[in-house]
C-alpha cells in the first residue's frame, strides 16, 4: 500500500477531477473521470471474481480495498493507473519541454521481438524480456534520453473468425531527442525487425506538445488486436481492429500486471522517476550526443 503522510506530497490531488487534462482520440473526449475509473475498477473486481481462483479472489480484494490515503498502487487498479497517468503527464511535460530546448522531440512506437526455437522472429509476451531488450538495444545504440512506458496487447495469432487465438504483445511508447533519432534511426530499425504478427515494429513522429500523447504512456485501456484478411479490408493488405479485451484476458492481464506493479510499467534513459515523487532529467540527458 502506498501511503501518505504530512511529510509527503499530496498525492490525492493525483486521483481527484482538477487539472492536468487533455483531449483524448477523434471524438475529442475528455479524460477518465474518477467516478469512470472506480466503476471500472468494480468491473474488474467481478471478473476476477468470477475466476474462482485465489490469485484472483485476492487482487479484487485488493482493488477494492484501495481508498484515500491508502492507496494499494497495484499495476491493474484502474484507479491508481489513472492517478499514475494524470502525475506523469504533468511531471513529463517540463522536462519535455527542458529537453527540446537543445532539440526536438519525437515519440517513437516499438515492439520488441525475440526468435522461437525455428529461428523465427516474434513478438515478445513478456515485460521483464521486453524491458530487457529495450535497453539493450538504446544503450548500443547511444540512446542518452528516453522517456516512456509499456502498453500491452493481445495479438490475434491465428484462427478464423469464430476460433480466434491470441498471444499476448508488448509494445514501447515514447519520447527521444530528435537529434538521437536522426543519429540511431536506422540502426533501431534494424534492431528491431518485423515479425510475422507485427510488421510495423519501429514508427516515429515529431512530438507536437499534446498532453494526449504523454498520456499514452501510461494508457489505462487495453486492447485485442483483430486481423483483418485482404477481402475484409479496403486496401487490400493485412490490417488490425482494435477491439475490447475478452474477460478472461482483463483477468489474466490484470494478475500480470499486479504482479510486475505500477512503476515497472515507466522506462526511462537520462531521467529519474520516483513514481508520484520525482521526474527531473539526470545530469547532461538534455545535452547533445556526443
Amino acid at each position: 500500500m502506498l501511503k501518505s503522510t504530512p511529510q509527503e506530497l499530496n498525492i490525492e490531488r493525483w486521483f481527484s477531477d482538477d487539472e492536468p487534462t487533455w483531449i483524448v482520440g477523434k471524438r475529442r473526449k475528455p479524460p477518465q473521470t474518477a467516478a469512470e475509473a472506480m466503476a471500472q475498477s468494480k468491473r474488474l473486481c467481478k471478473t476476477l471474481h468470477r475466476l474462482s481462483t485465489e490469485a484472483g479472489i485476492g487482487l479484487a480484494a485488493k482493488l477494492a480495498g484501495c481508498a484515500p490515503e491508502n492507496r494499494c498502487q497495484s499495476g491493474a487498479c484502474p484507479v491508481c493507473i489513472r492517478a499514475a497517468q494524470r502525475w506523469f503527464v504533468a511531471s513529463a511535460a517540463p522536462v519535455l519541454a527542458e529537453v527540446s530546448k537543445t532539440s526536438g522531440i519525437c515519440c517513437v512506437s516499438i515492439i520488441p521481438a525475440n526468435f522461437d526455437d525455428d529461428g523465427k522472429p516474434q513478438i515478445i509476451g513478456s515485460v521483464r524480456a521486453a524491458i530487457r531488450q529495450i535497453l539493450t538495444v538504446f544503450r548500443q545504440a547511444g540512446i542518452r534520453f528516453h522517456l516512456g512506458g509499456l502498453d500491452i496487447s493481445y495479438n490475434e495469432v491465428e484462427g478464423d473468425k469464430n476460433d480466434r487465438k491470441y498471444k499476448r504483445c508488448v509494445h514501447i511508447w515514447g519520447f527521444l531527442r530528435a537529434d538521437e533519432l536522426r543519429a540511431t534511426e536506422s540502426f533501431l530499425r534494424r534492431a528491431f525487425y518485423r515479425t510475422e504478427m507485427a510488421r510495423r515494429t519501429f514508427m516515429s513522429k515529431a512530438f507536437d506538445g499534446n498532453p494526449a500523447g504523454i498520456a499514452y504512456v501510461l494508457k489505462n485501456a487495453f486492447v485485442r488486436r483483430m486481423r483483418l484478411s485482404p477481402d475484409e479490408n479496403r486496401s487490400g493488405r493485412f490490417n488490425t481492429r482494435d477491439k475490447g479485451l475478452l474477460a478472461s484476458q482483463k483477468a489474466i492481464l490484470a494478475l500480470r500486471l499486479d504482479k510486475i506493479g505500477l512503476s515497472v510499467r515507466l522506462l526511462s534513459i537520462g531521467v529519474e522517476i520516483e513514481l508520484f515523487r520525482t521526474l527531473k532529467l539526470k545530469p547532461d540527458a538534455s545535452c547533445r550526443n556526443g
